[in-house]
């Protein structure tokens, strides 16, 4: 079809779908008023009496089929509509504005899978169909599939340059995917021509606004409210709930939407499925274990077992093994296996074999809750660990906990891990990580006691939540123990001069500066701040913890973590023979493990010991064995609080002016 067809039928597809316009057909008496009356009900019995006449040619009846379908699509009933664009489509096979009409009435009845066929074919008729390409996008996005989602928007893009609605959900798909929202699409946001609660969404997604502030902005405060702006408003705020891994708050923003929304748009039918796919898990089935011999756990050493109802115990294993962090995941798994070959080594847990389970999460909720669940149901275990990321834990958590199954997040930070909004502790869920905060608390300790400072400048970053809870413990604990605050600097993601900050810092000439944010930011920080004379000492988070870091600029400066490969303890240096003697770098050399091999392996040891301890197969007795452990572990010495939180030493590193160099552990 050539191009100049093709944009006017798509400007009239715009319009059927905005306005329920149809079609124009042949000019005979019903075809022709089906075609262009605008009352539903009788553009249907026009359509209906063209049809049943039996005198109008195959061209024309695949026409009327197509708009009486058009019809029942503006009517909501959408099996309907299917049905006639079923026989629009079968008169005339190259109609490729069928298969899109079809590709969307199935994706307004959530048939997905139908809908990217129908997609796949108007493509193939029209390769350059923009709105196919948006089409398919949408259904791909509501089947996990964010990466080809993105790509189908981009597409779109490419075809309709400027085009908001793709622009928004590819920055949505990005953001889904796991990939960076900065992109092309932001370097080119005058060209888009957004509107401002657009401008707000992408921002949002950007990390340079709030949530509340997007809310509250397109809730009508100072600006005439409109109630689809302010559905799809609830929706995109919804799905970044989603990508931080907050599902209550995902939830209720969803339900909102749908409320709030316009029910023939995308984001209404996508909020339903949204809502309908992190449903909270249904109320777990009482599981009959063995009955234990006595009525309390002891804590102080194993005791004999009860006979074990199995000769094996199944652990389920959830990590990213696709997606951008699939590396993390891979070494994560790898030390989980040295953890179970060590265990089976020596005749398991009291004789009985331990079985992994890997499961991918792709570290996105609805893969990691639907590998959870399928662990749980279908493979039966009673124990997992991981996952790596807050926004995989989260959901995994809720059904586990829902379930009756205990769960060790291996490096999941945000608090939702293991507590729910309202401050209940989620009775089955631990995590082998300290918080955002607890890093605060030891960067404090440290600054305090070690560095013998009294004054620091904190510069946060208010839209993230791993910064703002790091400065949150920091804060807190810098106070308690005699410092004073004298001073702080606020920015937003992707801000690049840090001119303001620094002469703030400047003029409150403080000891040190507390910056918890990426090796990146902190490279332009650090400079800005040397070139203007400051020698103040930096202090930072994990996300330090780079080889990208700029260690000329940032020697002197030093950052927590959770692990060094260089701690001489001897649970470390075994940890990292055992590690490196089974793994190689690209190229051959003994490959040191990570700090997520050194939590995975830690969480696969914890749930061992406390199944050890607990000394039967029963996910209660085994949570109550956790409650009270003290073990040793490669990341430190670790005992659970009342948040089901680890508490243990952590780790500085100081920079040198060409390597990151382990300095000392700090105990809370």
């Amino acid at each position: 079809m050539k191009k100049g067809i093709m944009r006017f039928l798509i400007t009239v597809l715009v319009l059927i779908f905005a306005f329920g316009l149809p079609l124009c057909g042949q000019p005979l008496d019903d075809v022709e008023r089906c075609a262009t009356v605008s009352e539903l009900e009788q553009r249907l019995h026009d359509c209906s009496q063209a049809i049943a006449s039996g005198q109008i040619s195959n061209a024309d009846l695949a026409a009327t089929f197509y708009n009486r379908g058009s019809a029942y699509y503006s009517a909501g009933n959408y099996e309907k509509a299917v049905a006639d664009y079923d026989q629009a489509i079968r008169l005339d096979p190259s109609f490729s504005l069928g298969f899109y009409a079809r590709g969307a009435a199935n994706n307004a009845r959530s048939n997905y899978s139908q809908a990217i066929r129908d997609y796949d074919e108007a493509i193939r008729l029209d390769p350059v169909f923009a709105f196919a390409y948006e089409g398919r996008g949408y259904a791909r996005f509501l089947l996990g599939q964010f990466s080809a989602a993105e790509a189908d928007f981009a597409k779109t893009l490419e075809l309709t340059p400027g085009y908001q609605d793709a622009a928004l959900w590819s920055f949505l798909a990005r953001s889904r995917a796991g990939q960076e929202a900065l992109s092309q699409l932001e370097r080119n946001a005058a060209q888009l021509k957004l509107t401002e609660w657009q401008g707000d969404v992408i921002n949002l997604f950007l990390g340079k606004v709030t949530p509340e502030a997007v809310l509250s902005a397109n809730a009508g405060a100072g600006r005439k409210a409109d109630a689809e702006r302010l559905g799809k408003t609830y929706f995109y705020v919804a799905e970044h709930a989603l990508t931080l891994g907050s599902m209550d708050q995902a939830r209720r923003l969803f339900q909102q939407a749908i409320e709030a929304g316009n029910a023939t748009s995308i984001e209404y039918a996508a909020a339903r499925t949204e809502l309908k796919a992190i449903a909270p898990p249904p109320p777990a089935q009482v599981v009959v274990v063995p009955p234990a011999s006595e009525s309390t756990v002891a804590q102080s050493s194993p005791r004999e077992p009860v006979t074990p109802a199995f000769h094996e115990i199944k652990i389920a294993v959830l990590l990213p093994f696709s997606g951008p962090i699939s590396a993390y995941g891979i070494m994560a798994r790898d030390a989980v296996r040295l953890a179970i070959d060590e265990w089976n080594a020596k005749d398991g847990v009291w004789g009985m074999k331990i079985v992994p389970i890997f499961k991918d999460s792709a570290c996105l909720p609805s893969i990691a809750a639907g590998a959870a669940d399928k662990a749980i149901h279908e493979d039966g275990v009673h124990y997992i660990v991981g996952d790596i990321c807050s926004k995989a834990s989260v959901p995994i958590s809720e059904l586990a906990n829902a379930n009756r199954v205990v769960q060790i997040s291996i490096g999941s930070t945000n608090p939702a891990v293991t507590v729910l909004e309202d401050g209940t502790v989620k009775e089955y869920i631990y995590r082998a990580c300290f918080i955002d905060p607890f890093q605060g608390t030891i960067a404090a300790k440290f600054a305090l006691n070690t560095l013998r400072v009294r004054k620091a400048f904190i510069m946060v970053k208010p839209t993230d939540r791993y910064v703002k809870g790091q400065v949150e413990g920091f804060e807190a604990d810098f106070r308690k123990g005699g410092g004073r605050i004298v001073g702080k600097g606020t920015y937003f993601t992707d801000e690049k001069d840090f001119s303001r900050i620094v002469a703030k810092i400047a003029a409150a000439k403080p000891d040190i500066v507390y910056l918890p944010d990426n090796y990146d930011v902190v490279n332009l920080a650090i400079k800005q701040a040397r070139e203007k004379g400051i020698h103040a000492i930096f202090i930072g988070g994990d996300a330090w913890d780079s080889d990208d870091l700029d260690f000329a600029i940032a020697a002197g400066s030093f950052f927590t973590g959770h692990y060094s490969a260089d701690d001489r303890r001897p649970e470390v240096q075994k940890f990292v023979q055992a590690f490196s003697a089974k793994h190689k770098d690209k190229d051959g050399r003994p490959k040191a493990p990570g700090v997520l091999a050194a939590l995975a392996y830690d969480a696969t040891n914890l749930m061992l010991t406390a199944i050890r301890d607990a000394a039967v197969d029963d996910p209660a007795r085994v949570k109550e064995a956790l409650n009270g452990i003290n073990f040793s572990g490669v990341t430190g010495q670790i005992t659970y609080d009342a948040s089901h939180n680890p508490v243990k030493s952590g780790v500085i590193f100081a920079v040198k002016s060409d390597k990151i160099v382990f300095d000392t552990e700090v105990n809370p």
